[in-house]
């Protein structure tokens, strides 16, 4: 029960640090200017515009989210989300861990909800993955 505690106290840790330092970064379509070539010498590259943000796309997005859960939503630039699924993920991979490692009695009660959350979160952090993408191409355009 003890490794149960500290699991949740670690994964509640995991998900509010992040979102309280302000973890999610602007993701304004800003344009870069690059320095005239006069002041790189002869071999520097002509004056060009460098855009920040690129198209995402939302099958990507999706896929990275089923691999790791919120890897999908740092690709398409949204890191409030990111940290929640990661999070939410670790939280409930540890309550698994914690739960199955006491016995199979925890693994039936405790075990079997961190289980749901888990694969509840591969599929909420896919979709909310897909979302995050296709906002961030609706902002380009």
């Amino acid at each position: 029960m003890r490794c149960s505690i500290i699991a949740v106290v670690l994964s509640v840790a995991i998900i509010v640090v992040p979102a309280a330092t302000g973890a999610q970064q602007a993701s304004n379509a800003r344009v870069a200017h690059l320095a005239p070539s006069s002041q790189f010498g002869s071999r520097a590259l002509p004056e060009r515009a460098v855009p920040a943000a690129a198209h995402k796309s939302a099958v990507a997005a999706g896929v990275l989210s089923l691999w790791v859960p919120g890897m999908g939503s740092f690709y398409a630039g949204n890191t409030r989300h990111g940290w929640r699924h990661l999070g939410i993920h670790v939280a409930s991979a540890g309550l698994v861990t914690a739960a199955c490692h006491e016995g199979i009695d925890g693994c039936n009660g405790v075990g079997g909800i961190g289980a749901l959350a888990l694969l509840g979160n591969f599929v909420w952090a896919s979709i909310t993955a897909v979302r995050d993408a296709n906002a961030q191409n609706a902002k380009l355009r």
